[in-house]
């Protein structure tokens, strides 16, 4: 198994997210069960994200906040919510 230097090893992020993938319904539920579930699933991918990650980048990303081009400049996809 071969990694790009700029691709990340984050092992409790992936299985986090398999486990979220494993657990998701095929269509929308409103089951308080399941969405509380769902909740605790997705904190715990974050959780996990923020720890292993060396970079705020990958989070960024995830959330859409920053899209990075090919030259590496990263763009903010939408900044109306900081001005004050």
């Amino acid at each position: 198994m071969t990694e790009d230097t700029e691709s990340e090893h984050l092992p409790n992020a992936i299985t986090s997210w398999r486990l979220l993938k494993k657990r998701q319904r095929w269509y929308r539920c409103l089951d308080a069960g399941y969405l509380s579930l769902k909740v605790f699933l997705l904190e715990r991918f974050l959780h996990d994200i923020l720890f292993e990650s060396t970079s705020p980048n990958l989070l960024r990303e995830f959330v859409g906040d920053v899209v990075v081009s090919d030259d590496n400049s990263s763009i903010n996809s939408d900044n109306s919510c900081n001005r004050f």
